[in-house]
């Protein structure tokens, strides 16, 4: 994947309640689309729109802390078998995961 030539910004850094500290970085693939922020800096709320993907190609990545990755479980219909080599569409507001209680 040499060729693949990608298109990142500065994280967003992220305070939240039940996660704990995080951070969000937007990720658009070159010469496909861009990433246009609607929140340059402060704070924002759940479900408030922090920016916009522009055409196709994007993803989001997520950071958290060990503590938190440790009691992470994604839902299973995020993770498809292996051999599927299957890309999983989230939408806003789409659950991803939930924190076990079990340390």
């Amino acid at each position: 994947l040499t060729s693949l030539m990608i298109m990142m910004k500065s994280p967003s850094l992220l305070e939240t309640k039940h996660f704990g500290k995080a951070a969000q970085v937007e990720v658009g693939a070159m010469m496909v689309g861009g990433v246009t922020f609607a929140v340059k800096e402060g704070s924002f709320h759940r479900g408030d729109e922090m920016g916009n993907f522009e055409l196709a190609g994007s993803t989001i990545l997520l950071f958290f802390t060990s503590a938190v990755r440790k009691k992470l479980q994604f839902s299973d219909d995020l993770l498809p078998a292996p051999e599927q080599k299957a890309e999983v569409r989230v939408r806003m507001g789409m659950k991803i995961g939930a924190l076990s209680n079990e340390e």
